[in-house]
C-alpha cells in the first residue's frame, strides 16, 4: 500500500487530552474518552462537522497522552473540560485503510512494522487518526485515514 504524500498547514483541534500509563486498560479507556467527546461535539464552536481525530503523543516507558478532538476553525469560546491542540505545518504520508474499529491496531502494525521498514520517509513529529463521514466503527466498509508526519 503507497499513501498519499501531502503538505498541510496548521492543524488546530478542540476537545479532550488524557494521560495514561502503561499499565492502564487503554483499551477500555480510550474509547470511554471517545464517547464523551462524542457526546459533547456539537459544543464546539467552528467545528468542521463530521472531522475528528485521535491522537496519541508524549510517549515514554511509562505512558503516553491521547487526545480526541475536533478540527476547528477558530479558538473562541472552549468548551469547559476541553483545551486547544495546534499541530504546526507538516508533511504526512496519508494512508486511508478499510475496515471498523476492530482493525484500527491492524492498520497500526502494517505503518509500523512494514511500511516503515520499507520506506525512505523519516517519521517525525505527531501522527494522528482522522475520523471523517467514512468512518463507521461496525462496518467492514468503514474508511479512516492515517496522517504519519513525515520530513
Amino acid at each position: 500500500m503507497k499513501p498519499t504524500i501531502m503538505e498541510k498547514d496548521e492543524l488546530i483541534l478542540i476537545g479532550f487530552k488524557r494521560k495514561y500509563l502503561v499499565t492502564d486498560d487503554t483499551h477500555t479507556l480510550i474509547p470511554q474518552l471517545w464517547d464523551e467527546y462524542l457526546e459533547r461535539q456539537n459544543e464546539i464552536n467552528h467545528w468542521i462537522k463530521e472531522v475528528s481525530a485521535g491522537i496519541c503523543f508524549d510517549g515514554n516507558e511509562q505512558g503516553f497522552s491521547y487526545f480526541v478532538g475536533g478540527f476547528v476553525t477558530d479558538i473562541e469560546d472552549i468548551p469547559n473540560g476541553m483545551e486547544v491542540l495546534k499541530l504546526p505545518p507538516q508533511k504526512y504520508a496519508i494512508f486511508t485503510f478499510k475496515g471498523g474499529a476492530d482493525k484500527i491496531g491492524d492498520h497500526w502494525e502494517y505503518i509500523n512494522d512494514v511500511w516503515e521498514k520499507q520506506t525512505d520517509c523519516v517519521r517525525t513529529g505527531v501522527d494522528f487518526e482522522y475520523y471523517d463521514s467514512r468512518f463507521h466503527p461496525d462496518s467492514d466498509e468503514s474508511e479512516l485515514d492515517i496522517y504519519i508526519s513525515i520530513k
